[in-house]
């Protein structure tokens, strides 16, 4: 048996907004969440994301002073891979941690971090971990490029002498001296 889905609901009449949902949402709006000022008109000014989040995930998102409690009661080291993302009722903090075994770590530390945290002033009762991409391994940093002797900065000059455009010839000393840089470099 084949079950038809219902039509979608379409405005009435051409340029109607009959059934369509207004934006933003009718909750607490962009940029009231700190004083209470929306007005439903559009303004020139931006608004920042900070103000967006708290519009739309009011109560939820962990207050700056206690990312700055997290670290302090987690240690850099843990801090660093696992952040908090929300403050859900009832004192349930769920931090996004990278990687199993520090999801385990932290499921073993969590009634010593609500401790701590509760001795900072915030009423967390529990964690709730879930899952967060690992952080990206730092960048190797390039090798330092070889430079180049006396002989081979005068090589470069006299094989470009016959060049006229000063340009020009800036962008080959540029070309040759990259490429003897190369050829000298370890594993080349």
């Amino acid at each position: 048996m084949v079950r038809q889905l219902p039509a979608a609901k379409l405005p009435a009449r051409p340029g109607s907004t009959a059934g369509l949902r207004p934006w933003p949402p009718d909750h607490k709006r962009l940029g009231e969440a700190r004083a209470g000022t929306y007005t439903g008109a559009m303004t020139d000014q931006p608004t920042s994301l900070k103000d967006l989040l708290a519009c739309l995930l009011p109560g939820r998102l962990p207050p700056p002073a206690l990312l700055t409690a997290w670290r302090r009661a987690a240690g850099e080291s843990m801090a660093r891979r696992a952040l908090p993302v929300c403050l859900e009722a009832e004192g349930v903090l769920v931090v996004a941690v990278s990687g199993a075994a520090w999801r385990q770590e932290l499921g073993l530390a969590g009634p010593v971090l609500c401790g701590r945290l509760r001795e900072m002033g915030f009423a967390v009762q529990r964690l709730k971990l879930v899952g967060a991409p690992s952080p990206a391994p730092p960048s190797a940093r390039p090798a330092p490029q070889p430079e180049l002797s006396p002989q081979e900065e005068e090589q470069v000059a006299a094989s470009l002498q016959a060049v006229a455009d000063p340009g020009l010839r800036q962008a080959l000393q540029g070309l040759l001296r990259a490429a003897l840089r190369a050829r000298k470099a370890p594993g080349t």
